[in-house]
């Protein structure tokens, strides 16, 4: 019982790689065989995170949750008195905002694909057209849809999805993987990403309003260096929110502009890496924006496609129970042995 308890707060599956086979009566969840997986579970696989990196997420967190801290502390209550309530309301409302986003971004699926669904006979003597890239016409003329097997998960990949080595999955509608997450955008959790950098921004902004307009406030009566002593952390909290304020401004606007091409940041480096010497000038805009077979030639259409699409269903679902014999949590790679691990790209 205790077991069960704690497995269902945190379970590494990986640690358990012989689990299934050792106790194949016991009622078994699939998040709790996904050995092929790198990831680390928490409440019965409905969170996770990567178990192999340096936890930037965490790292994250804090600079998120400190703001609030000091906020609460030190500025909310001159606020509450002197000025109104709402504005204690509105900042803790749009920092929550933020936070949930920022967990729905890092913690949840970004749109793995299952694998070990596409499998030949022998996986080290696969036929020759697994080694190609397979171009489909596209919605737009002179432009294709390329796919291409995965030799990792075995699968053919959906138009738009990569793998990603750190995740050891490969993800729909691949933007990116965000080490500050600790987990891959994709189709799933690109809408949570933008949101999280849209009420980061808001929330910053909000706090160099709030803490300029305090030490204004007591500047009028006040020498600097009294300031200083009386309300030293309003001062910090000003400084801290001009620097934290410049690196999801910037991403923000990146990502925006993505958007409004209808772009993923794969595809933007892809374009960036094919003809480098081309893209100068009013070029680089044409280039972009002519290039995206998925663009549909309007910024604001592309707008309220990738705000509004739905998430789709996550394909892998790690809360059903386990079937035994179910390829898709089997570990069947072999790349050292195998002649196709040097192409893959």
């Amino acid at each position: 019982m205790i077991y069960k308890i704690i497995s269902w707060f945190v379970f590494n599956p990986q640690s358990n790689t012989d689990l299934k086979t050792i106790n194949r009566d016991r009622d078994l969840r699939n998040y709790q065989v996904f050995s092929n997986s790198r990831y680390l579970f928490f409440f019965g696989g409905r969170l996770r995170t990567l178990t192999n990196t340096k936890r930037f997420s965490i790292f994250t967190f804090i600079i998120i949750l400190l703001p609030l801290i000091l906020y609460l502390i030190f500025e909310s209550s001159w606020l509450w008195h002197h000025v109104s309530p709402a504005l204690v309301i509105l900042f803790i409302y749009t920092w929550f905002l933020c936070f949930m986003n920022f967990l729905m971004a890092a913690a949840t699926d970004p749109g793995i694909l299952p694998k070990n669904i596409h499998i030949t006979d022998d996986s080290r003597q696969l036929p020759i057209e697994y080694f190609n890239i397979i171009s489909l016409p596209g919605y737009l003329k002179n432009n294709s849809v390329e796919i291409k097997y995965c030799n990792t998960c075995h699968i053919w990949r959906l138009p738009r999805t990569s793998h990603c080595a750190t995740c050891n999955s490969c993800i729909m509608f691949h933007d990116h993987h965000c080490m500050w997450l600790d987990n891959c955008v994709g189709q799933r959790n690109y809408r949570y990403f933008l949101n999280f950098l849209i009420f980061a921004c808001i929330s910053v902004i909000y706090l160099i309003i709030t803490s300029f307009y305090h030490l204004f406030k007591y500047d009028q009566f006040l020498p600097i260096r009294e300031v200083m002593k009386h309300i030293p952390m309003t001062l910090f909290l000003a400084i801290y929110s001009c620097l934290a304020i410049m690196y999801p401004a910037l991403l923000l606007t990146c990502q925006l502009f993505l958007t409004m091409n209808l772009m993923t940041t794969r595809e933007y480096f892809h374009i960036l890496n094919s003809s480098p010497n081309e893209l100068k000038g009013n070029n680089f805009i044409s280039k972009v924006w002519n290039t995206n077979s998925f663009n549909s030639k309007n910024i604001f259409t592309n707008l309220v496609i990738q705000f509004c699409r739905p998430r789709g269903l996550s394909l892998v679902r790690l809360q059903d129970r386990y079937i035994n014999g179910d390829s898709r949590f089997e570990n069947l790679n072999n790349d050292k042995d195998s002649d196709f691990g040097k192409y893959q790209i």
